[in-house]
């Protein structure tokens, strides 16, 4: 449930994704001794390995982006993606000054 409220997102749709992850074996689900009904997630050696490669990835595509827009255009552009995301997905109303 919280992983679904973090990203406003159905259990459904997160229940389904992880099943996804669990299937390529990217994650493991481990019960909680206290309380079976709750499920600790976390990342095999695989799922650590693709960790890595998409963090590199993305590391390697922001430098590039840095490299051919400038700095400010990047953090620009990353302002304007983080104020949709907030304004648009989430629908959050901006603060008044």
């Amino acid at each position: 449930m919280e992983i679904a409220h973090q990203h406003h997102v159905s259990r459904s749709a997160i229940s389904r994704q992880i099943g996804v992850l669990l299937k390529h074996r990217y994650i493991e689900q481990q019960a909680n001794a206290t309380d079976r009904r709750q499920k600790g997630l976390s990342l095999t050696a695989t799922g650590r390995h693709l960790d890595q490669q998409l963090m590199a990835t993305m590391h390697k595509t922001v430098h590039q982006w840095t490299t051919q827009l400038g700095p400010q255009r990047v953090k620009t552009l990353l302002g304007i993606f983080t104020d949709f995301n907030e304004q648009i997905i989430n629908n959050e109303v901006p603060a008044s000054d």
